[in-house]
């Protein structure tokens, strides 16, 4: 699902209701068996489109339903670890990186 602007590219930021329109579209995929999945999911992009979006209790639906690597990995280990540092152990080379915290800057 893309959103796009008025001109028809592809949008640069949710507003609310964009970001419930892609809440409810997980939603809607899950009702029919797709596994939602994403690196840290939980803790960081689930929560973002769930306060976007003003719609909590939606974005705990599709969390309690989602599969997140990194949430498997802290419950097993007891530790978070990065994406970057999982890529480099598996011997996987990377062209781009960067902080997390840069992750919300357009």
């Amino acid at each position: 699902m893309v959103f796009r602007d008025e001109e028809g590219r592809p949008a640069m930021g949710f507003t609310q209701q964009r970001a419930h329109e892609f809440l409810e579209y997980l939603d809607e995929m899950q009702q029919k068996e797709f596994m939602v999945c994403a690196w840290n999911g939980l803790s960081f992009d689930l929560k973002w489109l769930g306060h976007q979006a003003g719609d909590m209790a939606l974005a705990a639906r599709v969390a309690l339903k989602s599969y997140d690597p990194m949430f498997q990995f802290f419950n097993l280990a007891g530790f978070p670890i990065g994406l970057a540092k999982v890529a480099q152990a598996m011997g996987i080379p990377q062209e781009k990186l960067m902080d997390g915290a840069d992750a919300p800057k357009p």
